[in-house]
């Protein structure tokens, strides 16, 4: 901490430091985002569609040349069905297996842009619409192979119930003349997630501070109202645990400044480059599951609030974000056992705020 007299260097770069920082009140580095979910229940109507708010997974509603100004950061709102609202939320992880692919059209002969449509589950409470605009996904299988690759989901609308949700649009990261597709082939996302490891999904919750001092401390507030969580399990054997899903607030830390634009895994944020830093609050939640894998899960978690979280990262920039993940297993092979986040929705106030003080 800076301190009077200056008797010594460290002592002078304190109190310059100090200075430069801004006034104590004031709190610099303020930052944060707050907005509220739709709830199909009461946004129906005799003339319209009603509608939810679902997590997208994504940092913000992907790339930002994705986004539309009505479209509110780590969230989208898609019609439900009056009858089972509980149908229509962006996957964030395809089932094992992945979605049977069943034509592949190029939008133009030679371009970026393909049509795919797949063959969507039949499990009850799988999504009928499991796409989001900056979504990532991996065909694979596919004759001829040079369809497979990696792809990001662009374009994509929901304006009524009678659009056909298994086909989308997908953008390939060069222009190229596409050959014909002729048979085979699985649409995966996130079909990476194969190790005992933890997962962690963005819900756009999120704030960048910078801390000048090393005993400046961030405060954090988080809430996420009405929360629900979907998930799907599936063991080859009983499991010896109870699978949970964990609800934290993480840091990251800024490890190089970077022109590249924002990245849909967010990697790249702001004009820096993040890397997993350490989980400040871990609330973990038991997952409703069954062993034979017959349905995908509805968790109602209610309002998850954290307020007045304290923090002292030392000097640095600095993303605080109120995410949600797992330890998940997923066989490699033969692929048929599973512990994954699939979706969550929020009909509540969701919000979030990050502050440097000095102290």
């Amino acid at each position: 901490m800076s301190q009077y007299p200056i008797d010594n260097t460290d002592s002078l770069i304190e109190a310059v430091n100090y200075l430069l920082s801004g006034p104590t009140s004031t709190g610099q580095n303020f930052e944060g985002i707050s907005a509220v979910g739709l709830d199909a229940d009461t946004s129906a109507d005799l003339f319209l569609i009603p509608v939810q708010t679902w997590y997208t997974g994504l940092p913000f509603f992907g790339p930002l040349s994705f986004r539309t100004s009505a479209e509110s950061p780590g969230s989208q709102d898609d019609p439900a069905d009056p009858l089972d609202p509980d149908v229509y939320y962006p996957i964030w992880n395809t089932l094992p297996g992945g979605l049977t692919v069943t034509s592949i059209t190029p939008v133009t002969v030679t371009g970026r842009d393909i049509t795919v449509t797949v063959t969507l589950g039949t499990l009850n409470n799988e999504s009928a619409a499991p796409w989001t605009n900056g979504q990532v996904v991996v065909l694979s299988g596919i004759t001829p192979s040079s369809l497979n690759g990696t792809y990001t989901v662009v374009n994509y609308d929901i304006s009524s119930l009678s659009v056909p949700y298994n086909t989308v649009t997908l953008r390939s990261d060069i222009v190229q003349t596409w050959a014909a597709y002729t048979s085979g082939g699985v649409l995966s996302i996130n079909d990476t997630f194969t190790q005992f490891k933890e997962q962690r999904f963005l819900t756009g919750l999120q704030a960048v501070v910078t801390i000048t001092g090393p005993t400046d401390r961030v405060f954090i507030s988080s809430q996420s109202g009405a929360i629900s969580v979907y998930t799907y399990t599936k063991f080859d054997a009983i499991a010896s645990y109870t699978p949970k899903v964990k609800l934290q607030i993480n840091r990251y830390r800024a490890i190089a400044t970077t022109t590249s634009p924002d990245s849909a895994d967010g990697e790249y944020y702001q004009g820096y480059q993040w890397q997993f830093d350490k989980s400040i609050v871990d609330l973990s939640k038991i997952i409703a599951w069954d062993a034979i894998g017959s349905e995908v899960k509805v968790n109602n978690y209610g309002d998850i609030i954290y307020n007045n979280v304290i923090d002292n990262p030392g000097i640095g920039t600095y993303l605080y974000a109120f995410q949600l993940s797992q330890y998940a297993e997923r066989d490699a092979s033969p692929d048929t056992g599973a512990i994954l986040i699939v979706g969550a929705k929020t009909t509540g106030v969701r919000s979030f705020t990050a502050q440097a003080i000095k102290r």
